[in-house]
């Protein structure tokens, strides 16, 4: 019979995929959110012009260098530490990031989307290729990195944008970002829960056998 890693994978390890949807969930939860829905809810609070597109241009630069800072200390100290960072920072900044755009001044956005967009996404990230392969021995490494990711773009970066739209059109500028910084919030304690439920992998065996979960 030929092999069906795609399959077997969902069968032997559906747990982990789980895990490491959430984490993803909340990094792509994060990209949508600030740099894209991010854009809109400028304009909405009365940024001109080009001048979203802007700062996130400027968060984006940001984010390249602290994506790199990130992968070198997932390296240097593990990977569920650097995670944890972004997570926490995420779950911290999830309304102070509206607050700080609602002022309408240029420089407090941008700040706003360097920490939610730049630092958040890009430190997290650069420990997310290592966190995905090393959770899943070689026969499965493709199909489980492919599954957890794939799940995670559904219920994270493809529906935070979705329920935020409604919860603005519902609530208004004045007191939507309360609702959507708590759904922000939930995504962040998801993946806090998922990290700390993940055995760190530096230094791991990773061709250990898979039991079934």
């Amino acid at each position: 019979m030929l092999d069906q890693p795609a399959r077997d994978v969902w069968r032997d390890m559906p747990i982990t995929i789980l895990r490491t949807s959430l984490v993803n969930a909340m990094f792509g939860g994060a990209f949508f959110l600030y740099f894209v829905f991010g854009t809109s809810y400028m304009k909405a609070v009365g940024f001109t012009g080009s001048t979203p597109e802007e700062i996130g241009l400027i968060a984006a630069a940001f984010m390249l260098v602290f994506m790199i800072i990130g992968s070198l200390l997932a390296d240097l100290i593990n990977r569920r530490t650097i995670l944890l960072i972004a997570a926490v920072v995420f779950l911290a900044f999830a309304i102070p990031y509206f607050h700080l755009v609602n002022t309408g001044d240029f420089w407090l956005a941008t700040l706003a989307e360097i920490v939610g967009f730049g630092f958040v996404f890009g430190f997290g990230y650069g420990a997310i290729p290592t966190f995905y392969t090393e959770n899943f021995p070689t026969r499965y490494r493709a199909s489980g990195a492919s599954a957890g990711y794939q799940v995670s773009q559904v219920y994270g970066g493809g529906l935070i944008p979705i329920i935020a739209g409604l919860i603005l059109k519902a609530y208004g500028i004045h007191e939507a970002y309360l609702y959507i910084g708590g759904l922000v919030m939930i995504y962040a304690l998801l993946a806090i829960y998922a990290i700390l439920a993940t055995p760190e992998t530096k230094g791991a065996n990773l061709e250990g056998v898979v039991v079934a979960e």
